[in-house]
């Protein structure tokens, strides 16, 4: 029943601050956000609409010990909150004061590239047409996102079938080596035998003859 009541007392607590705001006393403390709040009340109040904010440190944040002087130039960062910063210097000037900021990624959030180099290293999409490179794909993919272009294979679309046709010179091999037994040769070593039996009996015959021939004269 205590356990009850006390939870009732602190949501009632919680919504009091909420709906009805806060005082003006200066107490200030630092949030995670890098924001100083006049009071812990009005850092409460800003729990509502974002409850990651917790007290970073009593007393006023101070930016001055964190910023740092960063150049003049445009190389886009996109940061853990949604926000492009000008430069990966900017990014952590605004995170010193707020650790939950991280560096996400190089180039602005959310943004498809506008110029690609000329380098030649084509790829597949999904949707069957050949890339130069993936820069020109992405830059494909950004312009109509409803088709979900991905890289399908690497190299020109149809690069395939080209590889795929070496096998069927594979296998005219098996025709032609099985060709080789319907040689003439088989043939032509009883032929020879049957010659040379011709011959020796041509040749028995002539001797006898010779033989017969001269008992005769005797």
């Amino acid at each position: 029943m205590q356990l009850t009541t006390l939870l009732l007392t602190f949501a009632t607590a919680a919504a009091v601050t909420c709906e009805k705001g806060c005082t003006k006393e200066m107490n200030p403390v630092c949030g995670s956000d890098g924001k100083t709040y006049d009071n812990l009340c009005l850092l409460q109040v800003a729990q509502c609409t974002t409850p990651t904010i917790t007290v970073a440190s009593n007393g006023t944040c101070n930016p001055k010990a964190c910023a740092m002087l960063c150049p003049r130039i445009y190389m886009p960062v996109c940061g853990s909150d949604g926000v492009t910063y000008a430069t990966l210097c900017n990014l952590q000037n605004k995170a010193c004061n707020n650790p939950s900021l991280k560096f996400v990624s190089n180039g602005p959030c959310d943004a498809c590239p506008k110029v690609c180099t000329e380098e030649l290293n084509p790829v597949c999409g999904s949707d069957g047409k050949t890339y130069n490179n993936a820069c020109n794909l992405l830059v494909a993919a950004c312009a109509d996102k409803s088709l979900n272009l991905t890289v399908a294979s690497v190299g020109e679309c149809g690069s395939e079938p080209a590889t795929t046709a070496v096998p069927s010179t594979t296998t005219s091999a098996p025709g032609a080596t099985t060709a080789a037994p319907t040689t003439v040769a088989p043939t032509t070593a009883p032929t020879k035998a049957a010659s040379g039996a011709v011959m020796t009996s041509i040749s028995t015959t002539a001797l006898v003859g010779v033989v017969m021939a001269a008992g005769y004269l005797a």
